[in-house]
């Protein structure tokens, strides 16, 4: 269940989006949630979070819709992207729009041993096969549990993330940068 409030300049909701400027989106009758949010250059928003399948399958998303509001059927499969994070367990997901309105959706992977993971994908929803393995990029830090917390895209489109990691019963704050590609 995602909600998207819309507000016009006097901190009304906008009309002009949505029903009344609220967007509820319910895909399969479960449970689905929505962590962050970013705009494409041509308007369209884009939501990242996760969706339980009819499967009861916990699969990160992506989802576009319109700039009033409309769920948009030309992005991935009927307007949704769905990936594997691993596992079970996605605590957050963190997505940005890139000049040329490719996307980078990072979190956390795993639910035993965790990493830090990005993908990549094309403005349409397609992973971009160009960046990492197979539009994907995973780092660990010390064999043991790593939480991604925030990711920033740079103007030199370098990616910058920065979470927890744990060796043993130490905590550490983990900083990376990524090169585009």
């Amino acid at each position: 269940f995602l909600s998207f409030i819309g507000f016009a300049q006097d901190g009304t909701l906008d009309p002009s989006f949505g029903n009344g400027g609220i967007v509820e989106t319910d895909f399969y009758g479960f449970l689905d949630i929505g962590y962050s949010v970013s705009q494409q250059n041509n308007g369209k928003i884009i939501s990242g979070g996760v969706i339980v399948t009819e499967n009861d399958n916990f699969m990160a998303s992506l989802v576009r819709y319109n700039s009033e509001g409309i769920l948009d059927n030309t992005f991935g499969n009927n307007g949704v992207v769905l990936f594997d994070f691993g596992g079970n367990y996605i605590g957050n997901l963190f997505i940005s729009t890139l000049n040329n309105d490719n996307l980078i959706a990072a979190g956390t992977y795993g639910a035993v041993d965790s990493d830090f993971l990005i993908h990549k994908f094309l403005a349409n929803g397609d992973v971009d096969p160009d960046f990492g393995t197979n539009g994907v990029i995973t780092t660990d830090f010390f064999n043991d549990n790593d939480t991604l917390l925030s990711l920033i895209v740079q103007e030199d489109e370098k990616y910058l993330a920065i979470g927890r990691s744990e060796q043993g019963s130490d905590y550490f704050i983990s900083f990376v940068r990524y090169l585009s590609s």
